[in-house]
């Protein structure tokens, strides 16, 4: 059995299947919702571990309530976990992704892990 560490970003994604990406001011339904463990390094660590390999995924994973869902979708898969910056109380990097059903095209936002390094505390401000 191989070993392998896959060091990056990890995130929540929420993925939503949908007829069609919505024009401007479109409310959609979706057919069906998803939230999974994600980011580079953590879809690496879970193919290795389905691989029938030992994968451990090191990236910055803090105490927000919602990193509770990435841990435990990860020891489901059985992907070990070396958190880095494991006492921020802020929330994992977020990542929305619309997939189309008759064609598998995607649209997703996302801003990644932009702002984590320099703000360890943010306030929202509308415009």
């Amino acid at each position: 059995m191989a070993r392998g560490l896959f060091v990056g970003l990890m995130t929540l994604d929420c993925l939503y299947r949908v007829d069609h990406v919505p024009a401007a001011n479109e409310k959609l339904v979706a057919q069906d919702c998803l939230l999974l463990a994600g980011g580079p390094a953590t879809n690496a660590a879970v193919t290795f571990a389905h691989l029938g390999h030992q994968a451990t995924v090191m990236g910055a994973l803090g105490q927000h309530p919602l990193t509770q869902l990435i841990r435990a979708e990860l020891s489901q898969h059985g992907v070990a976990i070396a958190p880095l910056l494991s006492d921020t109380p802020e929330p994992p990097p977020l990542s929305t992704s619309l997939i189309t059903l008759a064609t598998g095209e995607r649209a997703v936002v996302s801003r990644n892990a932009v702002g984590r390094q320099r703000h360890r505390h943010r306030s929202w401000r509308l415009p």
